[in-house]
């Protein structure tokens, strides 16, 4: 139904101008030169905290764009600006020496989403069926440091294609990527930023200081 009007469509706001990465996903059907992809991603969390692990990778419900949950300002305990909501994919990842695009979107484009009930569940990781296949497209909870690029056809390390949910904050830019807080402004994240530091920035709610970044 929606195939016609998402064909060869890309909002200009969702790509970094210095990606190299194609703009559009594989066509097929009513879209039949392809969707946009995005260069930007929702953060679910950290794998450190509140997460699922599946077929899939490892899917946290600790961040502020959570699979399957409806997010509060007021959940956000942490404060809006030490978290990060979105992050850059803009960069290909490498399969050897090979190029390979790890996005989160991956050939499907940025309007898809997920197909489980209910956001992942640490309690009862079996409900939802997020124990099973957890793919998140459009989202990842971090696993990885920024700058990661190395892909991997297990997908319990969450980097595969179809589809890893864990694929790392990482862009074209030297150095590292761009990330857009809780409270809507952006910060450039170094690629040596300390990884405990990383994870403590993709949860909303773990409780942890944040030293100056």
């Amino acid at each position: 139904m929606n195939g016609p009007v998402l064909n060869n469509f890309m909002p200009s706001y969702m790509e970094c101008p210095s990606s190299p990465l194609p703009r559009l996903g594989y066509g097929s059907g009513s879209a039949p030169q392809g969707v946009g992809l995005a260069s930007y991603m929702g953060v679910s969390g950290a794998t450190n905290w509140q997460a699922v692990s599946g077929q899939h990778g490892i899917v946290s419900n600790a961040g502020i764009l959570v699979p399957g949950g409806n997010i509060r300002i007021r959940d956000i305990t942490d404060g809006t600006t030490n978290v990060i909501m979105i992050g850059e994919q803009s960069d290909w990842g490498k399969n050897g020496t090979a190029n390979i695009d790890i996005r989160s979107g991956t050939q499907y484009g940025c309007w898809m989403g997920c197909d489980r009930t209910g956001a992942p569940n640490p309690a009862n990781a079996g409900a939802g069926g997020w124990n099973g296949d957890n793919r998140t497209f459009n989202l990842t909870t971090v696993r990885y440091a920024v700058g990661y690029k190395t892909y991997s056809g297990t997908c319990s390390l969450g980097t595969c294609t179809n589809h890893g949910s864990n694929k790392p904050i990482q862009s074209a830019h030297t150095g590292g990527a761009q990330v857009c807080l809780g409270d809507g402004s952006v910060r450039f994240v170094t690629d040596n930023l300390n990884f405990t530091i990383l994870q403590n920035l993709a949860n909303r709610n773990d409780g942890n200081v944040i030293p100056e970044w």
